[in-house]
């Protein structure tokens, strides 16, 4: 399942963020990696090796804001 969502993060961050899902299914952004900058980030979902359910989260460099 892949699908494209808008978050308020840094648009400096370079490598993949990693998040347990929580059980309502949804993951938490550290106040850190958040500021004014919208960043698009394509969300998708995988199992680690063990079946635990994580999201991917990475820049997207060019994508259009309209």
């Amino acid at each position: 399942m892949e699908y494209y969502q808008y978050y308020y993060m840094s648009n400096i961050i370079k490598q993949t963020y990693r998040r347990d899902l929580t059980d309502t299914g949804q993951v938490t952004i550290p106040s850190e990696f958040r500021d004014d900058e919208i960043v698009a980030y394509l969300i998708q979902e995988s199992t680690d090796n063990e079946g635990r359910e994580h999201l991917k989260l990475y820049p997207i460099t060019d994508y259009d804001d309209d």
